[in-house]
Parts: structure tokens; sequence; C-alpha cells
């Protein structure tokens, strides 16, 4: 499920609310992820048919299955003599990679006899990431079975609502998993093979019921009007459909509200100037990105927003979410940018993006807690100048772009010190204040030189 119509989801659906969350056709459980971290009191019952969700599914659930593999995959049986269960979760997944790798021409084998030749080592590194995964997935249920007796279930229980992503082509799912089902054996659900023209009358059935419902689809339906629209260039269009009376259309019009505020003042800035850092709504952020961020760029809403304010005065935004691969205790910074090129603002809103003060308020959010931000910076250097001294550079990665030549990933750990402490680091270290120390060092040259000596 793309994220653009997860943000969409959140902004028509009144998850809180909702007492359960059925899923259907739950996929790599991104949904479940950010459900999980937004609203911690919801209860979540997951479901999907094929293997690859399943072991995701019964890993977060902690019940284990009998998986055994074969065929093309027997050397993985050979190989390993005694798999728990995680190995062989982590397993399968491997051998999703492997499964583009399936045809018999020479530059197949080649890449596939690669992971058969390295399977020992990309094992463990496999089952970490999906035990970081699975870590941020908090859900009551799965149910491996046909996505519709999922909706059923939803139906006969009180407090529930439904969340569905099914196919759009029919018999998707089969050609997805056609390598994998081919070559694993495992206690497959039975299920009826889904066609896509049948689901504007599950619209239908499950809108009668009363049930609160969203389903995504790419098909218009003639007698059922979208509540979202989501599209890509080049891109089936996803339209949302829901008994829900908000609506909301992407990448046709981003919503943003002005709101008042005084920019900042740079002369006016003191050693004892007070910050505060205000959480702020998607469409006021998307106001602030509309005024200060360049148009060039395409800006991806966040999960969390924040405006800066030193003495009242609007310093820049911070906009937070999830990390891609939902990484145990670490958060993404999506966008840091101040209002004013002056005095080197930026690093000041770089690093209170890391405060504890701002995370806090995020885990509190999320039951959880955050000791690293990443981030990434495009650039025609090799080093980002704002995040140099303050963030660590983890991998830098050149670029197909004409517009910059390097990506550069960074990491920090999350700043202990207050909002306020960590403004006057920034303010003797790269603020005015700054300047004030080298100006008393230059009237008293004779002092620095002796201090430099050696005894």
């Amino acid at each position: 499920m793309p994220l653009k119509c997860i943000n969409q989801i959140l902004r028509v659906i009144e998850f809180e609310k909702w007492q359960k969350c059925f899923v259907c056709c739950s996929g790599t459980f991104r949904l479940e992820r950010i459900l999980s971290a937004t609203f911690p009191g919801l209860k979540i019952y997951s479901n999907d048919v094929s293997l690859f969700s399943s072991t995701i599914g019964r890993s977060a659930t902690r019940e284990p299955f009998e998986i055994r593999f074969e065929k093309r995959l027997d050397f993985i049986e050979q190989k390993f003599a005694k798999m728990t269960f995680a190995d062989r979760v982590a397993a399968v997944h491997i051998a999703f990679q492997m499964s583009r790798f399936s045809a018999n021409n020479l530059y197949s084998q080649k890449h596939f006899q690669y992971f058969v030749d390295n399977f020992e080592t990309l094992l463990p590194l496999q089952q970490k990431k999906i035990s970081e995964a699975v870590e941020g997935i908090r859900i009551k249920g799965y149910f491996a079975g046909d996505w519709r007796e999922q909706i059923e279930r939803a139906m006969q229980t009180e407090g529930a609502g439904i969340v569905a992503f099914p196919p759009f082509f029919k018999a998707g799912y089969e050609r997805q998993f056609k390598f994998i089902d081919e070559n694993i054996r495992w206690d497959s659900p039975p299920y009826e093979i889904y066609d896509p023209k049948d689901l504007e009358g599950i619209v239908d059935w499950i809108d009668a019921s009363g049930t609160p419902f969203f389903i995504i689809s790419n098909q218009r339906f003639n007698g059922h009007e979208p509540s979202t629209e989501f599209t890509k260039a080049g891109r089936a269009a996803h339209f949302g459909y829901t008994n829900t009376q908000k609506s909301s259309l992407v990448c046709v019009a981003q919503r943003s509200k002005a709101f008042l505020y005084m920019p900042i003042r740079v002369e006016e800035l003191s050693e004892s100037s007070l910050v505060k850092i205000v959480p702020i709504e998607p469409d006021e952020m998307n106001y602030l990105k509309d005024c200060y961020l360049s148009k060039k760029i395409k800006h991806v809403g966040g999960m969390w927003n924040f405006a800066v304010f030193v003495d009242e005065m609007l310093v820049g935004g911070i906009i937070l979410s999830l990390d891609k691969f939902n990484t145990r205790g670490k958060l993404y910074l999506l966008s840091d940018f101040s209002i004013n090129r002056a005095a080197k603002l930026s690093k000041l809103v770089a690093m209170l993006a890391t405060s504890r003060e701002v995370v806090q308020y995020i885990d509190k959010k999320r039951l959880a807690r955050t000791e690293k931000i990443a981030t990434t910076a495009f650039s025609n250097h090799p080093v980002s100048m704002k995040y140099r001294g303050i963030f660590d550079l983890t991998a830098r990665k050149e670029t197909q772009s004409a517009d910059t030549q390097y990506a550069l990933n960074y990491e920090s750990e999350v700043r202990d010190s207050t909002a306020q402490e960590i403004y006057k680091e920034w303010y003797y270290r790269y603020g005015p204040g700054s300047k004030q120390k080298q100006q008393a060092k230059n009237r008293n040259p004779k002092r620095q030189v002796e201090g430099s000596q050696a005894p």
C-alpha cells in the first residue's frame, strides 16, 4: 500500500473511534506498522493468503508453523541441519528475492547462483531485518485465508472497522508468488481466486452491513463516489471508497492552511532567547513548505510536524516519520528547514530535530523510545554543510540526477539536552555568539597566543 494512500486513510478515517481494525490483504504490513505507532489502543487483526505475508503475521503473533523447502530450494534443507522458525522465515524472504532470477537464461542463472553460494551469509542479515520490522507490528491476530472471510469476521465483531487493499488484477498474487508456491511446502489456506470485477458488489455488501470501511481500488464505480484519490504519473490511480463523509485528494491538490506568525529576526537573538518547539497540523506545515521550500523538489508528508520558535519568532519546521524499515529505536527526519538562511539557522533546526523534547512527544504516542534520528541529504558536494558536525555521515552514493551528485545518509543520537541547552550550544558554536567569541579573541591576541604555548 503506497504511503500516500496510508496518509489519506489517516486523514479520512477516525481510527480513534474504532475499537478494532480488520486489515484485509496485509501484504508487507506497512499499514499495520503505522497504525501500531499512531493508535496504540487500536486492536488490529491482519490477513493475507500468501506465505510471504503469513511469515510476517505469524512472527508478529508468535505462532510458528511448518515450512519445508524443496525442488530448486532443497539446498536450504541440505545446507542447514537445524533451522528455527525465524531462520525459515528469513529463508522464505530470501527465496522471494531469488524468484526474480528463476528464469532459465544465463543472466538469471548467475544471479540465482549468487544467492545459493551466499545463503549462509545472507540468512542472519535477513533475519535481523525481519526481527526489527516485526517489533513495530502490534497485532492481536492474523488470519491466513480469503480476505472476504476476513470481512465477515469484521462484520460479526462489535466496534470493528475494515481496511482492505485487494489486488488490482485477477490472479495477481498467484503470478507474484508462483516460484514460492512451487518450491516451498506449507499448510496453505484454501481460497477462491479474487476477480476485481466483483469489488463493487463487495463494497455494496459491506456498506449495507453498516460496518465502517475503507477499500482501495484502481476502479471507478458507478454507484459509489471515491472519498480519496491518489494519482502518480505512469501508475494506476488509487481510489479509496469509504462510508465516511471526509474526502482527500493527493497529487491533484495539496491542502494548506495559512497561519499568523512573526518571522525570525536574527539581530534580536541573544543567549537568553527562549525556544519553543510546537506540534502543528499537516496543512499548516504544507503552508510553510509552499512558502519556503524549493518548488523543484517533490515534498512528502510526514507523520509528525513541528514548528520551531525563538522568542515567539518562527525559525523553521521539522517533519518526522517512521523509519522506512521501522527500525527499532529510530525515526526518520523527512525535512528540517529554516525560513531564513542567515546565521546558520538551518543548523539550529537540525540540532533541535534530534532533541529528546521532540522525540518524547512522539514516543508517548508510539509507546516506544527513540535513540537515533536518520536523514538523507542531496548535494553536489561529498558532505552536507548543514549536517556536518552535528550528524554522522553513514553512507554516500552518487545519484543519477542532473540536479544533485550525491545522496548522503546521516544519523544522530537523540540529544538528551533540553531544547534551551541545544539553542545555547548553537548560539555560541554557530550562531551570533560565535562571532562575539571570535571578536573577544581578536581583541586579546596576546592572551590567546600565551594560552596556546606549551608549558
